[in-house]
């Protein structure tokens, strides 16, 4: 109780919490050649590609995030859903949003040489969390309010959490975040890799 304690102060003052080597690295191992490998995927965007772990026609990773989460974060306690992003090599990744959960753990799973430029592929953290109108704002993966949002955020600070093989960064869902775009090294095998943990309150 006291380390669930600990992580919501935290959370409220830095508004994330980054843990490095988060995962075994036969965890992470296993997680990106599920996504690299897949023969379909859940959605396909202008330039990534999603898979969804907890729909009706693919396996969940509750298992995982049981195993390997909740004993790193106590606050991650009732595992909400949990999807994987492949972008391609060059891209722009995901616009600004935040997500209908309490919060999200996110982690980078392909391997620091397969970067081109550590200037960019990172997070970025927005100061400035959603109304509370917006709690039933769909996830703006598709662009749809991006205009809305973008005129919210226009004058607010961010910070960027640079990337990291095996990072995983903790933080609110109603804390607006995005791609600080894409730059890996050419090839199929060094496509940016990053899964998404959601969970309840």
């Amino acid at each position: 109780m006291i380390r669930k304690w600990r992580d919501s102060i935290r959370l409220k003052i830095r508004n994330y919490i980054i843990i490095d080597d988060f995962f075994p690295d036969e965890i992470c191992t296993e997680l990106r050649e599920k996504s690299l490998n897949a023969k379909e995927y859940t959605q396909k965007y202008w330039d990534y590609k999603a898979l969804d772990f907890d729909n009706d026609n693919s396996e969940s990773l509750q298992d995982i995030s049981n195993k390997y989460v909740v004993p790193k974060i106590p606050l991650a306690e009732k595992y909400l859903r949990s999807w994987s992003f492949v972008y391609d090599n060059v891209a722009r990744g995901v616009l600004p949003h935040s997500d209908p959960s309490f919060i999200n753990v996110n982690i980078w799973v392909t391997p620091d040489e397969c970067v081109e430029d550590f200037n960019k592929n990172g997070l970025r953290i927005y100061r400035k969390p959603s109304p509370i109108t917006w709690d039933k704002l769909p996830q703006d993966y598709d662009g749809h309010h991006s205009s809305e949002i973008k005129s919210y955020l226009k004058h607010s600070k961010y910070d960027r959490i640079p990337y990291k093989y095996n990072r995983a960064i903790i933080f609110k869902g109603n804390t607006f975040h995005s791609t600080d775009n894409v730059h890996m090294k050419h090839g199929e095998e060094n496509r940016r890799v990053n899964y998404t943990f959601l969970y309840e309150y």
